[in-house]
């Protein structure tokens, strides 16, 4: 298994890769609005597959990304925030136990952000 780690690792030289998502991040938020304009806004579970995920920032940013832009339409619908799925694919050689404890941190860093910000208010 590829560790995901390291000055070798993916996570370390995927620059390019980060660029590349951060400029169709529109793309993606207009994905969610037109998703969410359909009547899809009913929906218990929004699914979104990452294939080729590797362990590194890009994936977690992407996720965030969906989930935030779904939070932030089902608050314009004044309509209840579904649950999101998502499903991680990759080579089996590749480090999911790096990408998973990555995903966790940020998670729990998101949902400490979250509610000193709400604490603080």
């Amino acid at each position: 298994m590829n560790r995901g780690e390291g000055a070798t690792s993916y996570a370390q030289n995927s620059s390019f890769t980060q660029k590349v998502a951060s400029i169709t991040m529109p793309v993606l938020e207009n994905a969610v609005e037109t998703l969410f304009s359909k009547d899809f806004h009913l929906l218990q579970v929004v699914k979104a597959a990452d294939l080729g995920c590797a362990a590194g920032p890009n994936t977690s940013t992407v996720i965030f990304k969906i989930k935030r832009s779904v939070e932030k339409k089902c608050r314009e619908l004044n309509s209840q925030t579904p649950e999101v799925q998502v499903y991680l694919n990759d080579l089996p050689r590749n480090d999911f136990n790096t990408l998973f404890k990555g995903l966790s941190e940020l998670a729990f860093s998101s949902f400490l952000l979250q509610h000193t910000l709400a604490f603080s208010v």
